[in-house]
């Protein structure tokens, strides 16, 4: 394979200038990699379009094309709602160029968890809860060989206000129902989450969907891992998703989204050294709505995972 330099200045394209660079030597991308990569690039593209930023002010590295291709490895796409962020930060170690960190959304959190997990998970979906719905749960002890519960909405026509949720569960099922999980949230947990935003101007406006967002992160997080399944992509992505925040900041993706706003990074990794990489063309997308205002699908991986 041709050496960084020979690749840089051979001018080709993204997605193969990130293969070449990013990628390892063992590493061979399949089709569905390749248009992961070919979608990062418009993802990207847009979220410096919705900042202002140009490509030129952006450090194209080593570092960012390994995480790229990282990303890809993991399945992880930028085009589904709510999986995973590209974020221009300032990077004032830098001469105040923009450096990309990529941050997980609550798809991203489940899609994770999902494909690492011990057992085969089917389904993960967060419900809300209002006041007058009849919510039972049930826990696994000596009279439920797993966890279960009895749910019945009030009225389910009828209109759904924030102001009476009282909280919202998700009921991880299993191929072997033994392992079945209950996850719950009551609204006063809900608003601890709530508490840790910057702005409150999203929750305000969709705490509903900021709600299901919340259940759906503390639902993926409850879910066993199967260590035999943890390898170097998996180890990478995690070390990714640390560099890129310094909390959780599931709340704080959303309101960027909404914003449009950059960040200013206080502290970011040594980069590696700096490639004047082939600077991609903008690629022309409809515009989003803003991610918190989008309905909210749970993403699961594909059982070839």
């Amino acid at each position: 394979m041709e050496n960084t330099k020979e690749v840089v200045k051979s001018g080709k394209g993204f997605v193969q200038t990130v293969v070449e660079v990013g990628g390892a030597q063992s590493f061979q991308p399949t089709q569905a990699q390749l248009n992961l990569i070919q979608g990062y690039q418009v993802a990207m593209t847009n979220a410096l379009n919705n900042s202002g930023i140009r490509w030129a002010d952006c450090i194209l590295d080593r570092k960012l094309y390994q995480d790229l291709v990282n990303s890809a490895q993991m399945g992880f796409d930028m085009r589904v709602e709510n999986m995973i962020f590209p974020i221009p930060r300032r990077d004032k170690n830098a001469g105040g160029k923009y450096r990309f960190t990529f941050q997980l959304g609550c798809n991203g959190y489940m899609w994770r968890a999902v494909k690492y997990s011990y057992g085969e998970v089917l389904d993960a979906t967060p419900r809300l809860l209002y006041k007058g719905d009849t919510f039972i749960p049930h826990f696994r002890d000596m009279n439920h060989p797993y966890d279960t519960f009895e749910y019945t909405p009030k009225d389910i026509l009828a209109e759904k206000k924030d102001e009476d949720i009282i909280g919202g569960f998700v009921y991880i099922t299993y191929a072997n129902p033994m392992q079945n999980k209950l996850v719950i949230m009551s609204r006063a947990e809900i608003n601890k989450h709530r508490a840790l935003a910057q702005r409150d101007n999203v929750w305000s406006a969709w705490f509903g969907a900021m709600a299901r967002k919340t259940l759906i992160i503390k639902a993926a997080k409850a879910i066993t891992l199967d260590p035999s399944k943890i390898d170097d992509a998996y180890q990478n992505s995690v070390a990714i998703e640390n560099e890129g925040s310094d909390m959780d900041i599931q709340t704080d993706i959303l309101e960027k989204q909404a914003t449009g706003e950059v960040v200013d990074a206080q502290e970011l990794p040594p980069a590696a050294p700096a490639m004047s990489a082939p600077i991609p063309a903008a690629v022309p997308q409809p515009a989003a709505k803003p991610a918190a205002a989008q309905e909210h699908k749970v993403v699961m991986p594909e059982k070839a995972f």
